[in-house]
Order: C-alpha cells, then sequence, then structure tokens
C-alpha cells in the first residue's frame, strides 16, 4: 500500500512531510531531503549568527548584556541539539513510518 502525503508545514513540530511513503516493505526512511537540509542549516549556527540575532533586539528594551549572552548560547546550544536529536524524535513521534509511539 503506498500513502500520498501533501507537503505541509508544520512550524510546532519542525517537520516537513512531503511527498509518498511505500508501507508495503515495512521499511520506510524517516528523513526526506529537506529534512536534511533543516539539520545541516540548525548545525550551521554559530556564535556570530546567533549573536546577530540577539542583536536585532531594542537597546530600548535595556535587556543587560549578560541576558543577552546567555540568550546567544541559548539559540546557538539549542539549534544543534534540535539538529542532533530530531531525527529520533520523528522516529518516535511518526507512527506511519512503523516507529512505535512513545511511553508515556
Amino acid at each position: 500500500m503506498t500513502w500520498t502525503l501533501e507537503t505541509t508545514w508544520q512550524p510546532t513540530r519542525l517537520i516537513e512531510v512531503a511527498g509518498s511513503v511505500d508501507t508495503s516493505t515495512g521499511a520506510t526512511e524517516v528523513m526526506t531531503d529537506a529534512g536534511r537540509a533543516y539539520i545541516i542549516r540548525l548545525k550551521e549556527m554559530n556564535d556570530e549568527i546567533a549573536n546577530a540575532i540577539v542583536s536585532t533586539v531594542p537597546r530600548e528594551w535595556e535587556v543587560p548584556q549578560e541576558v543577552r549572552v546567555a540568550w546567544s548560547k541559548l539559540i546557538h546550544g539549542r539549534a544543534h541539539y534540535v539538529a542532533d536529536n530530531v531525527e529520533t524524535w520523528i522516529e518516535k513521534a511518526a507512527p506511519w513510518f512503523g516507529a512505535e509511539r512513545e511511553q508515556e
């Protein structure tokens, strides 16, 4: 059986589902080309990019420098954490790929 999925962007899940999934073989690929590109883009995050993002916060908001530094580190670290773990999260949360749901 082949399921055809429409391309959708789900920002709360940060997953792009595109193309079709062939369930007849029992083996499917969880990560799409778009998903791989997403991971590559997240791994490109560095201090310079994170600092540039934080620098867009207006000085008038009076965000202290130590908070800006911490915020930048959070952005940088979170991007790499998500890149390193997103495939596992998809496998756990996507029963249509043959993965078992996370036990609660």
